[in-house]
């Protein structure tokens, strides 16, 4: 019997970026071409159980709250109209994925005005793990390896690297074609996320459970 904790995740971003086929890929471990347009907002959750101990990124001392966690993830909708409803679904949130598609650079810009958002809305925002996701990288590697220096990309690799650093964020590559990758973003979610001290944790919903599946930790 182990104890869980919870996180709630957002993903933000514009529209037809892959937004929901990335939650779907990682709450149902498979990939689905078809999705319908996000409307205001979904929900999805599922429990991940991590091992932290093979983790380069976690503190050893970290407590085993965060080996077990149940992701709250909220889907938003991209379009414009639906922008001023997100500000509910990212209030309090622990994590905030900001997806763009790494074969659209206006994708990209609209996901630094996201960033903007999310830190103008959000309270004690420096406490929110911040993930700059650029999606559909297998369209990349249809034309070729994503590091080859001859590969055109629309969206530099370095440049949003050093734009995730400049908002305390970081930048990871996902398709929601490779399930494992997606996973590697909640994982190092985990991983990001602070420590909870003796009076904080006395103060989270834990719940009990029997058991969890889920891969290591990043």
């Amino acid at each position: 019997m182990s104890a869980v904790r919870e996180a709630k995740v957002v993903f933000l971003g514009s529209s037809g970026v892959g937004k929901t086929s990335l939650v779907r890929s990682f709450v149902t471990s498979t990939f689905s071409p078809h999705q319908e347009t996000t409307i205001g907002a979904s929900y999805l959750s599922k429990i991940m159980r991590l091992d932290t101990s093979t983790c380069s990124t976690c503190n050893p001392s970290t407590p085993s709250t965060r080996d077990i966690i149940k992701f709250n993830v909220w889907d938003t909708a991209g379009q414009e109209k639906y922008e001023s409803l997100a500000q509910m679904y990212y209030r309090n949130c622990d994590a905030a994925v900001v997806v763009f598609s790494v074969k659209d650079r206006s994708s990209y810009l609209k996901a630094q005005q996201w960033v903007d958002t999310l830190k103008a809305n959000v309270v004690n925002v420096d406490d929110v793990v911040i993930i700059i996701c650029g999606n559909k990288r297998d369209l990349l590697l249809a034309r070729g390896e994503p590091d080859d220096e001859f590969v055109e990309r629309p969206v530099p690799t370095m440049e949003v690297e050093a734009y995730a650093k400049s908002v305390g964020g970081i930048y990871m590559e996902t398709s929601a074609m490779d399930v494992k990758k997606v996973e590697d973003v909640f994982t190092r979610i985990a991983c990001l996320l602070p420590n909870i001290d003796d009076d904080e944790e006395e103060s989270i919903k834990l719940h009990e459970v029997r058991g969890a599946s889920g891969n290591g930790c990043c």
